[in-house]
């Protein structure tokens, strides 16, 4: 006997109407999602587009009731699960639709399996349902488009391709600019290969401004935006009215060097779409780049004017005027910040920054105290230690460190470390042993820890400490690229050990071919080792990287001992003007009776 599938709903609505309550006396209640269980309000997804954060709602319908003929084994599983739904017991529900999906393949079961299980967060139970509704109802874009989304978050792009094809025959636009977006962890090849996907599309769709925003930002991640800037020009043309597109225009315009037009073309986009807010941050964010701060002021202040309760705006309308030196408008943008609740820790913590270049230590030491001391940032920590060991002493520094590591234990580490800085600073070199090694006695293989350690050692002339430490750190960690270069450093500096060290920093090297400070090591090695010629060329590369006072100094004494004494007072004394209480330059100029003004 088979009997329409519709027929369970109207026996469930019967037997509520009948016995005036719901199906074995539980009431539906008001959380069941609509999509699950009715016919009402349509739900809503959103998505976001690169150029713009805003996010895209999408609309998506209720599904309909299954038409479809039944087996009465099949009946009994969708009366139970619609009776389970209205129980708000979806793990059931959701168990016995799936289950029918799989064994009927009829689309509106398969739906009603893919919303259950979206709303419960399934996405496996989801996407299986899902493929099957848009197997079975191949013209629906609805189906295509939720197993889209979720292959896409799957990162499952050549899969997520085949929905999307589908969506671009059906409603002609699709999420490529979704699944772009979500590309951006991939490595090379694989994102070659969604670009190549992408090819296969264009072929067929060639001036589909989507599936050219999605390949522009694959090219964007590749880092080639010169050829992703011609493609955003060409989408501008295409569709005049697609706001993504000249957001993203404007965006390469900037990154390809091309400020002047990156600032016309985004100004003139605000001309075409002055209600659109995210073109006026864009333009906004554009002018910061290019140092017109006065100009991106007056565009943030217009869009907080139109949003004033957005704190995001907010918060950047204040850090521009922070950089404007417009203190006093700064402070109001905070405060408003702080009190509508938004963004509190950060508002606190530059409200203290204003008072303490103020001088209003007091009042500094207020503000920091009311940010949250968190793992990822003890920015206000670190401010109210250096202020207190600054006008109150270091006990009263301790003091207020003690009490954090009372309050917080799960900072221990950080917290010393932020000790061991600040008494480090303030030359307090035998305290700041004895806060490391109290430390260490806590957590003995802590590399951080045991790094500080050697550091502090070092400024104390005990190398044998140091090279202890250092060796731990290796033995723990045999490619810590820092342990290596500062082990090979000290040894090439303070020992004749020039090989060994040699050996420690060319290892570093190959751990971190890009970092400076182990090119400087290496040019610093090379010299000891009489390779002049090499060290110069190591000792100019990294100077070029990061010209600071150390590279300023090893450089110098390089060129000096090679005979280009001009050079190397020039470089000394440029470093001197930039960190005039750099010891090791004035210690290495007196050593060459290089006079010092």
């Amino acid at each position: 006997m088979k009997i329409q599938s519709c027929l369970i709903f109207f026996i469930v609505l019967s037997w509520t109407a009948a016995s005036g309550c719901a199906p074995l006396g539980t009431q539906a209640p008001e959380s069941v999602p609509p999509a699950v269980l009715t016919e009402a309000a349509p739900e809503t997804d959103t998505r976001h587009s690169d150029a713009g954060e805003e996010p895209t709602e999408v609309v998506r319908k209720s599904p309909p009731v299954p038409q479809a003929q039944f087996e009465p084994d099949t009946l009994f599983g969708l009366l139970v699960a619609e009776v389970a739904g209205y129980r708000n017991q979806f793990d059931v529900a959701l168990a016995n639709y799936l289950g029918q999906a799989r064994r009927t393949r009829d689309p509106g079961i398969a739906e009603r399996a893919a919303r259950i299980a979206q709303y419960v967060g399934v996405r496996s139970a989801a996407l299986e349902a899902a493929r099957i509704w848009a197997a079975g109802d191949p013209g629906n874009a609805e189906a295509h488009k939720l197993a889209a989304k979720i292959l896409i978050e799957q990162n499952n792009f050549e899969a997520a391709l085949h929905h999307l094809e589908q969506m671009l025959e059906l409603e002609g636009a699709a999420g490529f600019d979704f699944l772009a977006l979500n590309a951006q962890d991939l490595n090379d090849d694989e994102r070659a290969g969604v670009v190549s996907a992408f090819d296969k599309l264009l072929a067929a769709h060639p001036n589909n401004p989507q599936l050219l925003f999605g390949k522009a930002i694959l090219l964007r991640q590749s880092n080639e935006t010169a050829a992703a800037l011609v493609l955003a020009e060409r989408i501008v043309q295409l569709a005049p009215d697609y706001v993504q597109g000249h957001i993203l225009y404007g965006r390469l315009l900037q990154e390809t060097g091309e400020s002047d037009a990156a600032v016309a073309s985004l100004a003139d986009s605000i001309t075409r779409f002055p209600g659109d807010p995210t073109v006026r941050q864009q333009y906004a964010r554009t002018l910061i780049d290019v140092n017109r701060i006065e100009e991106a002021a007056q565009q943030f202040q217009l869009l907080v004017n139109s949003d004033p309760g957005n704190a995001d705006l907010r918060y950047s309308l204040a850090l521009v005027f922070m950089e404007l030196g417009r203190l006093d408008e700064a402070s109001m943008e905070f405060s408003t910040l702080i009190e509508a609740g938004q963004r509190t820790d950060e508002a606190n913590y530059y409200l203290g920054t204003i008072e303490e270049d103020r001088g209003n230590f007091a009042a500094a030491l207020d503000y920091y105290a009311r940010v949250s001391p968190s793992g990822s940032s003890l920015g206000a920590p670190t401010r109210i230690a250096r202020l207190k060991a600054e006008h109150e002493g270091m006990e009263s520094m301790r003091a207020y460190l003690d009490v954090l590591r009372d309050e917080f234990p799960e900072l221990e580490v950080p917290l010393a470390l932020l000790e061991i800085e600040v008494l480090m600073e303030r030359k307090a070199h035998p305290e700041a042993m004895d806060a490391v090694n109290a430390a260490l006695q806590r957590e003995p293989d802590d590399v951080n820890l045991l790094y500080a350690r050697a550091m502090v050692a070092e400024k104390a002339g005990d190398l044998s400490q140091l090279e202890e430490d250092l060796g731990r750190i290796l033995a723990l960690d045999p490619e810590n690229a820092a342990a290596l270069n500062a082990l090979g450093y000290t040894l090439a500096d303070r020992t004749d050990r020039y090989q060994e060290a040699f050996e420690l920093i060319s290892r570093a090297m190959e751990l971190k071919p890009d970092d400076p400070a182990i090119t400087d090591s290496l040019g610093w090695v090379q010299y000891r080792l009489g390779n002049f010629p090499e060290a110069l060329r190591l000792l100019r590369q990294a100077f070029d990287q990061f010209p600071d006072h150390e590279v300023a100094a090893h450089l110098g004494e390089v060129l000096w001992v090679t005979g280009n004494q001009p050079e190397a007072r020039r470089v000394w004394l440029e470093a001197l003007q930039k960190t005039p209480d750099s010891e090791l330059l004035q210690r290495v100029m007196r050593r060459f009776q290089v006079q010092i003004d």
